[in-house]
């Protein structure tokens, strides 16, 4: 094995192998390994809880990067916390920090670089060695993110990639050494060092909410009482006045700051709207409004651009915030701030608050315990994942004894007793592997120089490869100890069994299965000697044996072989489309068209951008074009549906018969409204809770097209290139030109 674990337990060994990083603070004792493993030049896992400690971990790679005048790469999977991050590293180091987002690039070279994981991983697969060139470390931060279904093949095609040193922090997963001993596999030329903490610095206590008390239903150590659970049944309560009632109680306990955990845009805005109860003094409000003003400055036009600047000083000035993917970006940022230097009381957030974020939050309310599930396509019980997240966020390290967990069931009946159980005590989920093998895997892993052999080895090795091993290797175990039941027809019954077995056959092939199976009962039921009909039930035996068997074997031969089927066929496509040349090298334009482009079906947008009809179309109908790649929230509309705004239909009815995959529509209204000059306020069918996920969206639409104009020009095509050049411009006014607190 080439992972050690080393956990919590003393540290031993000399202290200047932990100390050439200086904290303010003492040490715990798994900082203290996890520094002198960062120092030993080891990859690095630490798997602990929220408020443990992690941060240090990173800041301490960061500071051996530069005693040793090494770049480092610091990785994390959302904007925000990237932001925050390089503002944080900047006041820390005082040294070369840069930043790259999709909409951000500030000095690229530095020394020490935040940038999202997506980046790293498409500079990697450019085979672009001036990204890892004097690169001694590389940080992933919520390494966790690799379960994520859209998002966790990045972090699995990164880790296999690098060959540097790797520093991975994540939250608390099921069976973390799995993980583990996957990367040591990939990367056997590096001893992995392998860090888990289990317990809180701060414990969690756990409460529900029910008849103006508070019930305590677990415990730190997760021992969960069903007799206090079931104390917990209430009458329905209106929703609103069960809100304030467990504000009130709060407020005489002593436990603010709180967030309200909502899983709805739209409620969090309406329980903040609904608060009654006063929260703050006149003068810690009027301080508050002071702060938020200042804070706006950065951004002078956002009050005129924005319906949500109000309502955020209104609540703001009653010591409340909200916090949701639909706020206005920079809004979200100040109500940060304000929360984080205690300005808030009281905070409603949907589960985006839950990553990475380091808020002063001494009390959780659940006011749900259902999501919206995308997949399922309907509401769910949340995750253990989701569970502990949104938990973990209570109890403030140096400041409370304890944190404090309370399910207030707002809109919701109180789940059974097993269900809740199921969702406060089960373990997290496994890490397992979200790689798909597809043409844009394939194009990608090419541009990285990589032969046939190489691509099977790249997905080999990769964590699904290790999945599909390890379901081999059950599979062989289980057919090497599988036993037959001895089966043999005694002569004096050889015609008759073989004579029932033509029959049996012949009726099989000439009649409908369920024809079948009821004449093979009527033929069973009219055998009347003994020992045949026992023949019989023992051959019947021995054939469901052996079919099993067959099975098992069968999908062991298709566990082993089926990868390289499928990349052999991926392979024969990207021929046959003149992306690659029968080499394996790319072909041009189109192939190094397709290697350049990110996030998208690379073959479609080629078909696109090389097709003769694109260099007809005006730059709105481009526009419109290039918005059926971008999804949005809610269901995509019908053709007819687009047509009532006015849009034209050419390039969809176009796009649409060039792929069979489903065409992101319902974001298209709001590009062309967009494009067509309308401000976001007086757009048709949006709300205003819903004008951060506008920017959001449109933030991937401009980085869409920043892609397209370089695949533009790196193959010369002139004339949708000046047209995306000229879209661009169209597109970045008003509230989509976002500023930030940390830039």
């Amino acid at each position: 094995m080439l992972f050690k674990t080393l956990n919590n337990e003393p540290f031993e060994k000399d202290k200047s192998l932990y100390d050439y990083c200086e904290f303010k603070y003492p040490l715990d004792e798994f900082q203290k390994h996890a520094l002198c493993s960062i120092k030993e030049d080891k990859n690095i896992l630490v798997c602990a809880a929220t408020g443990n400690g992690k941060t240090s971990v990173a800041i301490a790679a960061i500071k051996n990067c530069f005693l040793n005048n090494k770049r480092v790469i610091y990785t994390a999977p959302i904007k925000a916390l990237l932001n925050q991050k390089y503002s944080e590293f900047k006041s820390i180091f005082k040294s070369d920090i840069g930043i790259e987002t999709g909409d951000t690039k500030i000095n690229p070279d530095a020394q020490c670089v935040v940038m999202t994981t997506e980046i790293l991983r498409n500079k990697l697969m450019l085979n672009n060695q001036e990204v890892i060139q004097n690169v001694q470390c590389v940080i992933f931060d919520e390494v966790h993110y690799i379960n994520d279904p859209y998002r966790g093949n990045v972090w699995e095609s990164c880790i296999q990639l690098l060959q540097t040193q790797q520093v991975m922090l994540s939250a608390t997963v099921h069976k973390p050494e799995n993980f583990a001993e996957w990367i040591t596999t990939v990367h056997p030329e590096r001893d992995l060092h392998f860090i888990e903490v289990t317990q809180r610095k701060v414990p969690l206590e756990y409460y529900c909410y029910a008849n103006d008390e508070i019930i305590q239903i677990m415990d730190n150590a997760r021992n969960f009482s069903n007799t206090n659970y079931l104390k917990c049944k209430q009458e329905p309560v209106n929703p609103l006045f069960k809100l304030n009632k467990s504000l009130l109680l709060l407020k005489n306990k002593n436990l603010f700051p709180a967030t309200y955990f909502v899983m709805s845009k739209k409620k969090c805005e309406h329980y903040a709207n609904s608060v009654t109860i006063p929260l703050i003094d006149e003068e810690t409000s009027s301080n508050a409004v002071n702060l938020y003003n200042k804070l706006l400055l950065k951004d002078k036009e956002l009050e005129k651009q924005s319906l949500q600047v109000q309502m955020m000083r209104s609540l703001v000035s009653k010591g409340i915030g909200i916090h949701h993917a639909g706020l206005n970006p920079l809004l979200k940022e100040i109500i940060e701030e304000l929360y984080a230097k205690n300005f808030l009381k009281l905070l409603f957030a949907t589960g985006t608050f839950t990553v990475g974020l380091n808020m002063p939050i001494r009390t959780v309310v659940l006011t749900g315990l259902t999501v919206y599930n995308e997949i399922k396509e309907h509401m769910v019980y949340f995750s253990s994942d989701e569970f502990i997240q949104m938990c973990g966020r209570s109890g403030r390290r140096g400041l409370d004894t304890k944190g404090n967990v309370i399910i207030c069931l707002l809109n919701e009946d109180l789940p059974s007793l097993h269900e809740a159980k199921n969702i406060m005590t089960s373990h997290p989920n496994l890490i397992e592997s979200k790689m798909e093998l597809n043409k844009n895997l394939i194009i990608d892993l090419i541009s990285n120089k990589k032969n046939f052999n190489e691509i099977f080895s790249f997905v080999k090795k990769s964590l699904k490869g290790s999945e599909i091993l390890q379901s081999i290797e059950t599979l062989q175990k289980e057919c090497n100890i599988f036993k037959l039941i001895n089966f043999e027809v005694p002569s004096e019954q050889e015609k008759s069994f073989a004579d029932y077995i033509q029959l049996q056959n012949k009726l099989k092939t000439n009649l409908r299965q369920n024809q079948y199976r009821k004449v093979m009962r009527c033929i069973d039921s009219l055998l009347l000697d003994p020992k045949f009909n026992d023949l019989i039930q023992k051959y019947n035996e021995y054939n469901n044996q052996v079919k099993c068997l067959h099975k098992k074997q069968e999908k062991l031969e298709y566990l082993k072989n089926n990868d390289i089927i499928i990349i052999q066929e991926i392979i024969d496509d990207l021929i046959a489309e003149n992306i690659i040349t029968s080499d394996l090298e790319l072909t041009k334009p189109y192939g190094i068209a397709a290697s350049c482009i990110n996030g998208y079906d690379k073959c479609l947008i080629v078909n696109v951008l090389f097709s003769e009809w694109i260099t007809t179309m005006s730059t709105k109908e481009l526009a419109i074009l290039f918005s059926y790649f971008i999804s949005y929230h809610g269901d995509n509309l019908e053709p007819f549906e687009l047509k009532n705004y006015g849009i034209p239909m050419y390039s969809y009815e176009v796009l649409n018969s060039m792929t069979n995959e489903k065409l992101y529509t319902n974001f298209t209204p709001f590009v062309w409204q967009w494009i067509n000059g309308v401000k976001f306020e007086n757009m048709e069918n949006i709300d205003t809770y819903t004008e951060g996920n506008f920017i959001t969206q449109m933030n991937c639409y401009y980085q869409l097209l920043e892609n397209l104009i370089q695949v533009c020009e790196l193959c010369e095509l002139h004339i949708t290139y000046k047209k995306c050049i000229e879209l661009k411009s169209i597109i970045r006014r008003d509230i989509v030109i976002t500023n930030s607190l940390y830039l």
